[in-house]
């Protein structure tokens, strides 16, 4: 089954739903947030945000990252989603199955679930990556 989702209801004008769908620095990409929280309706269990659920989504974002790191990230740093970031949102939709707070719960303890983490999440390699380019550009003593 796809992942379906929807920015139709987001941002007060087209204009406004414009900037939180597209990339900023390439309007063929989606933007990273919007991306992101779509993805994470799969593992947190939400099908939509809204003002009345807007809460919950977000405790269930933020326990997810406090858990498995933050999303994305860039060559400043990782990047974690804030409330503030949820909120711009409201009116995202999604074909995932919503799950109750206890199911949620439960596939946070429950390792066979979509929370298992990964075993080389990006930002290690991103990590890795920097840290190559740093010893590669070290001076070196002479002797």
């Amino acid at each position: 089954m796809s992942l379906d989702f929807s920015y139709e209801n987001c941002g007060k004008t087209k204009e406004e739903r414009e900037l939180l769908m597209t990339h900023p620095a390439d309007s063929t990409q989606w933007h990273p947030v919007g991306n992101a929280l779509v993805w994470l309706s799969l593992s947190c269990g939400y099908n939509k945000i809204t003002e009345d659920n807007l809460d919950s989504v977000w405790r269930r974002v933020d326990a997810s990252q406090r858990l498995f790191g933050p999303q994305f990230g860039y060559d400043t740093g990782l990047v974690w989603l804030t409330k503030a970031d949820v909120e711009k949102y409201i009116g995202l939709s999604t074909n995932v199955s919503a799950k109750t707070d206890a199911q949620f719960a439960k596939g946070l303890m429950d390792p066979r679930t979509e929370f298992k983490p990964r075993n080389d999440p990006p930002a290690m390699k991103v990590v890795a990556d920097k840290a190559k380019q740093y010893l590669a550009k070290k001076p070196t003593k002479k002797e």
